[in-house]
């Protein structure tokens, strides 16, 4: 008979391929296919005419294996995925350990563990009596716990924890929520030794203790709230107590309306010593103490009440505090320096004057005022006369300041010139200018109000600060409590001193108080900006539009405030539409005090210039029309822009080919007008498509013909550098070459009529004489002029000066300005002037 071997051999290999897939299921292989017998060992047999060899025996063993193998795997298919992994649903929770179901929560498997520990605890003391089995039943109670040792155990709440049990060897829970599953509250919790010092902390049932163990602790997890209504105290109190002097930040996150309110019966929110962080939204309310050691990584704004209901708005915890240097914004150097002189001036040694308040051209001495060190007092009388006057040399650069009694009389600030004087005089309901020219009658201004006037008792004349500043020679600015209040108001002669005086209106007695002089090169405390923008689609309110840039650097910038800002530009305007918006908001214009005229790029694109130029000055004119100051209006000149050619597609702008002219045009018209101006080219620099060729290079221009994010920072900056040159006028000394005042000459000499005598004075304050003055009386000594108090030296000067004969005299110049002239030539007919300078005293 055969060898059954190979055979044999060819089964056993067709079993192998059948098993393979038991050891390649988790490499995540496909389901086995099951192996088909279709040979017939019977055929073979009776092939062979051997009736001993067992086929039929052997077609049925292979018959039930291949049934076998087939049952099996449909068995692996049911329970295994085709990844290896197990199938979904095939697993229920009684088919996991004890250790398991307790950790997702199957409070059944935590009761058993606990009693399976309780019991091995049991035991293990049980079996201690017994030496011979104390070792083993230790090393099984030892077994059990390992079991359930470091597991973290989850609870919905604090409240549920507190009240359950935990195993001997549990280490960590795990909180879902605070108060309530869910409600951010959600915390690891540590298993403590004993009773944590600070109070994150919560004692469960069996008595152990437990403290908060986030690495990013929010507030939430110490049972604040959001909700703007539950109070912060308790929670903010355990979050201090635990993170202060920690390097772990305090999350303040947004659940609800963000919104973290405190008590107002205090102590309030007071972050000293926590780093606070926040999500975009986050308030707080109540009242908040703004300890100089707290710290923020947030911008977190505050409604803050303090506990009388005393409101703070507009503040808030800021990253921006106590910023390292390498994030410091800016240095001064000595050029941003501002160096002020003080003088605060015995009141007692000034001497007070008095004059007729309608028609005196003249000062007397007024011997009805009383004074002291700080003090002047004056009975007053409702006689039209200025009493008490107190005035003192002022130059360009000088501020003088007194504060009045409160009563009934009217309060003034006088400002004398060459050739008259002016008095700002006020009442508790308006303000008047009066000016007095010599030889003249007075004039009064129409009603003036100010800011605060109507709904503020510190901004009435007879609570506020008064402050007169000499702005230059020939201008003077009025001030209430630093703020100004009257613009810049020009004087017809050059500046000579200024100060303050009463005038009454009934019998009463009126006082004012602490006279001083601050000498300074630049002006604070502007009046508040209201500013009008002008324009088209360039101009027209965008998200990084030039208009907020210009806002953010103007705001606070010299004592400036930007109170509103009223965009009147549409895009696609021509200067005729805007000329056209401006007359449909010629009611706004009152209170306007700033204007930015951004027109013509699209007069421009359609091919003319004349329209433009005849357009702005209507604008121009109607703006001062309403009392807006020429130097508050500011021209824009546009810039340029690529066609479609240029850029290869983006806007369809027109040509630039007129735009020299309207570029030329609207200079003139600054220049003719006294206007600000930007050029906008300048600003930009060159728009060309060089810019375009360059990888990286900013294109100035987004879409060929409006302004990219960039370009729009670049115009804002030159647009607010105007807007506060117009405003915040140079304080200073310098005055051009001006002829002697009639008024200064003495003794019957007379101004040349083709040099006459005149003076400068440099910014550094050198006074320098020039031109010459004809001959009057000349009994010697004689007095030829007398210059005004700001123009006196500190000591008798002595000067060499020519004569028409070509011989020499000589001049002096006394403290009280006086020009005295010594041995002039009989034959001569004028004096010279010239070469003689002198320094005035810095203050």
């Amino acid at each position: 008979m055969p060898s059954r071997g190979p055979f044999l051999a060819f089964c056993i290999e067709i079993m192998h391929c059948r098993e393979t897939f038991d050891t390649t299921r988790g490499a995540g292989v496909a389901y086995p296919v099951i192996y088909d017998v279709t040979y017939s060992y019977t055929g073979f047999q009776q092939a062979q005419g051997d009736d001993s060899f067992p086929g039929t025996q052997l077609d049925a063993d292979l018959a039930g294996l291949e049934s076998s193998i087939s049952s099996l795997a449909l068995f692996i298919e049911g329970v295994l995925r085709s990844d290896g992994k197990l199938a979904n649903g095939s697993v229920d929770i009684d088919q996991l350990s004890l250790t398991v179901r307790a950790q997702i929560g199957d409070t059944t498997a935590v009761e058993e563990l606990v009693e399976a520990s309780d019991q091995a605890v049991a035991s293990a003391a049980a079996a201690a009596t017994s030496a011979t089995n104390a070792a083993t039943a230790e090393a099984g109670a030892v077994a059990a716990a390992a079991s359930i040792n470091n597991q973290a155990f989850t609870f919905d709440t604090v409240a549920l924890a507190t009240a359950a049990h935990t195993p001997a060897g549990v280490n960590a829970v795990r909180l879902v929520g605070y108060a309530s599953a869910g409600d951010g509250g959600g915390a690891l919790y540590r298993k403590a030794g004993a009773m944590p010092a600070h109070l994150a902390r919560f004692q469960s049932a069996d008595g152990a203790w437990w403290e908060l163990a986030e690495d990013e602790p929010n507030i939430l997890q110490y049972g604040g709230s959001d909700n703007g209504v539950a109070f912060n105290d308790t929670a903010w109190a355990a979050a201090k107590s635990q993170l202060v002097g920690s390097a772990r930040r305090l999350k303040l996150p947004k659940l609800g309306i963000g919104r973290y309110a405190f008590n107002p019966a205090g102590p309030g929110f007071n972050p000293a010593g926590v780093v606070i962080d926040a999500d975009p939204g986050v308030t707080i309310s109540g009242p908040v103490v703004f300890d100089p050691a707290a710290r923020s990584i947030a911008e977190i704004p505050v409604n803050y009440s303090d506990n009388t209901g005393f409101a703070y708005n507009g503040y808030g915890f800021s990253s921006k505090w106590y910023r390292p240097v390498h994030d410091k914004e800016m240095w001064l150097n000595v050029g941003d320096l501002e160096r002020k002189y003080i003088t605060g001036y015995d009141m007692s040694t000034l001497g007070c004057v008095t004059a007729d308040f309608t028609t005196g051209d003249t000062f007397a001495t007024d011997v009805s005022a009383a004074t002291n060190a700080d003090t002047v007092t004056v009975n007053l009388a409702n006689d039209g006369q200025i009493r008490g006057a107190l005035l003192v040399p002022v130059r360009g650069g000088d501020e003088v300041s007194i504060s009045f009694i409160q009563g009934n009389f009217v309060r003034m600030a006088l400002i004398r010139f060459a050739g008259g004087w002016h008095a700002f005089y006020a009442n508790n309901a308006q303000g008047i200018l009066r000016t007095k020219l010599i030889g003249s009658a007075a004039a009064d201004s129409a009603a003036l109000s100010w800011f605060g006037l109507s709904n503020n008792p510190a901004w009435a004349p007879d609570k506020a600060d008064w402050k007169v500043r000499i702005n230059d020679s020939h201008s003077y600015s009025i001030l209430f409590n630093g703020m100004e209040i009257i613009e810049r108001q020009p004087t017809p002669g050059a500046i000579t001193d200024a100060g303050f005086a009463m005038l009454g209106v009934a019998a009463v007695t009126g006082s004012m108080q602490y006279f001083s002089k601050v000498r300074r090169s630049e002006a604070a405390g502007r009046s508040p900006m209201r500013l009008l923008v002008i324009g088209d689609s360039k101009d027209a309110p965008i998200a990084g539009g030039w208009v907020d840039h210009a806002v953010e650097i103007l705001e606070g910038s010299a004592g400036l405030r930007v109170w509103e800002v009223h965009n009147i530009a549409v895009p696609g305007n021509t200067s005729t539409d805007q000329y056209n918006a401006l007359v449909a908001n010629t009611a706004l214009l009152p209170s306007i005090t700033h204007v930015v005229i951004d027109v013509g790029a699209n007069d421009d694109q359609s091919g003319g210039a004349g329209g433009t130029l005849t357009n702005i000055t209507n604008m121009i004119t109607l703006l001062i029309t309403n009392g807006i100051n020429l130097s508050h209006i500011i021209l824009n000149v546009p810039y340029l822009w690529y066609t479609e050619a240029m850029s290869g597609g983006g806007f369809n702008a027109g040509a630039n080919d007129q735009h020299g002219r309207l570029r030329a045009g609207i200079r003139r018209l600054a220049g003719v007008k006294g206007c600000g101006l930007v050029d906008l080219t300048e600003v930009m620099a060159a728009v060309t498509p060089d810019d375009l060729a360059v990888a990286g290079r900013d294109p100035q221009v987004r879409d060929n013909i409006h302004e990219t994010l960039y370009a729009q920072r670049k115009i804002g900056v030159a647009n607010a550098r105007a807007l506060l040159a117009g405003t915040v006028t140079e304080m200073t000394q310098r005055e051009p070459l001006t002829a002697f005042h009639s008024s200064w000459l003495k003794n019957s000499w007379t101004l040349d009529a083709t040099f006459p005598a005149s003076y400068s004075v440099s910014r550094d304050g050198v006074v320098n004489l020039a031109g010459v003055l004809d001959k009057g009386t000349v009994a010697e000594p004689v007095i030829i002029a007398t210059l005004p108090r700001n123009l006196c030296p500190t000591m008798t000067l002595e000067f060499n000066a020519r004569t028409n004969t070509g011989s020499v005299t000589v001049i002096y110049i006394g403290v009280d300005g006086s020009i005295t002239l010594s041995s002039f030539p009989g034959a001569a007919t004028y004096v010279s002037l010239a070469n003689i300078s002198f320094q005035l005293p810095p203050f």
